[in-house]
């Protein structure tokens, strides 16, 4: 886990030192866009007014000289504004950034996850788009990056033609320490409707067919959807904590629409949020409280990068650091595993076993040789799981996984 930066520590640095110096930019910038939108009002009001009584223009065509001559000069005038607050902004990201290890850079184009979100379909149409505030770097010993993305459509023809915002939020990419076997996708509930309701049994996506897989826990059925070349390893990758984490996220930022898939070795997230990382104020007197705003924004993402580092599934990680406290949260309590509950360790080392990934590794010893005893017996299988490699080497599904809710017609929606 990373530590999170102290914006008391962040305000007594260098950052705070430059951020001082930075007070007379900003004043400069205030003072001469107050000059720039005095000066446009002066000339651009009365030109505009002569024209109008004046001019043998259309009225509608008068009417759209006028709206853009006013957002034409207003933009004029607060461009000052903005480039100091673009520069504050760039200085502070830079520092959280920086004091985490990462990188960080406002402009930025597309990366290899934006590129497999457009092909697995994980994105709206659109005709031209824009990217900033790229985060990347290594986060406790695993790839990480993180960009913003504004996407638009262009609608309607002739005068009446605009653009319609269809995505902004952010694009995030995890490198796990292994790849997957299949390619699994999350969607929300309904993203892939039947024609008479309830979820498809099948779709065909970036040329892959993938089917519906049922959740574990029957809880989670109403808000997400999964679906995947590999059931097995679809249930082993998404668990109720997984889930859990991706709405806690989406609720963070108010944010929706939140889409996950698990592709060779990245997990890639793709969550509709608003303008995120904002630090840059013309307000020298707000800058605490934006550095503040975006150590909590980023962090935020990179516990939830951390929680799913598959070392959180797989051998000694997974008992220790899933019991570790949250992104930089030292009093947070304890997270809730599948060792908190006797019945429940019992599916979890059946899981975890032909990974070789028991309890007796956690403390640096070798797997033990006894078959731990549950608090309540398991259910037991009707006939023996077969690990060989023409199986496909998954391992067994916990015994919750053998009871779901069964596809076809009854499903949900139906």
């Amino acid at each position: 886990m990373i530590e999170k930066p102290c914006p008391n520590a962040l305000m007594a640095g260098p950052l705070g030192d430059w951020l001082k110096d930075q007070a007379h930019v900003r004043e400069d910038a205030k003072e001469l866009s107050d000059n720039r939108l005095f000066t446009v009002c002066l000339f651009g009001i009365p030109t505009f007014a002569f024209l109008w009584i004046l001019s043998p223009l259309p009225f509608d065509f008068m009417v759209m000289i006028g709206f853009f001559g006013a957002a034409a000069g207003y933009g004029w005038s607060q461009a000052p504004k903005s480039k100091a607050k673009k520069q504050v902004k760039h200085g502070i990201n830079s520092a959280i950034a920086e004091a985490v290890g990462l990188h960080y850079d406002p402009d930025c184009a597309p990366g290899s996850a934006f590129t497999m979100a457009k092909h697995y379909k994980m994105l709206p149409k659109f005709d031209r788009s824009s990217f900033e505030d790229k985060w990347w770097g290594n986060v406790g010993g695993i790839d990480f990056c993180l960009h913003e993305a504004k996407l638009e459509e262009r609608r309607g023809s002739g005068k009446h033609q605009h653009w319609v915002t269809t995505f902004q939020g952010v694009i995030m990419s995890i490198t796990f320490r292994r790849r997957f076997q299949g390619t699994t996708m999350l969607v929300r509930d309904g993203t892939h409707k039947r024609l008479f309701g309830g979820a498809k049994d099948k779709i065909k996506i970036a040329g892959e067919h993938l089917q519906y897989c049922a959740m574990v826990d029957p809880r989670f059925e109403d808000a997400f959807d999964i679906y995947s070349n590999d059931p097995t390893e679809a249930r082993y990758l998404v668990h109720p904590e997984y889930v859990e984490r991706l709405i806690a996220v989406e609720s963070s930022f108010g944010g929706q629409d939140i889409r996950t898939l698990f592709q060779g070795g990245e997990l890639i997230i793709v969550l509709k949020a608003p303008n995120l990382f904002e630090s840059g104020s013309i307000e020298a007197g707000e800058d605490r409280s934006r550095i503040e705003r975006t150590i909590k924004q980023f962090g935020t993402l990179t516990d939830l990068a951390n929680t799913l580092n598959e070392d959180y599934r797989t051998g000694e990680a997974h008992v220790m650091a899933a019991m570790m406290p949250s992104f930089g949260n030292k009093t947070a309590e304890p997270k809730k595993t599948a060792f908190s509950d006797p019945t429940q360790t019992v599916a979890a080392v059946a899981t975890m076993g032909a990974m070789g990934a028991l309890a007796g590794n956690v403390m640096g010893g070798t797997p033990p040789t006894t078959t731990p005893t549950p608090a309540s017996p398991a259910p037991a299988s009707s006939a023996p799981v077969s690990l060989s490699p023409q199986a496909g080497g998954q391992p067994p599904l916990p015994p919750a996984a053998q009871f779901r809710r069964p596809g076809g017609f009854g499903r949900k929606g139906m």
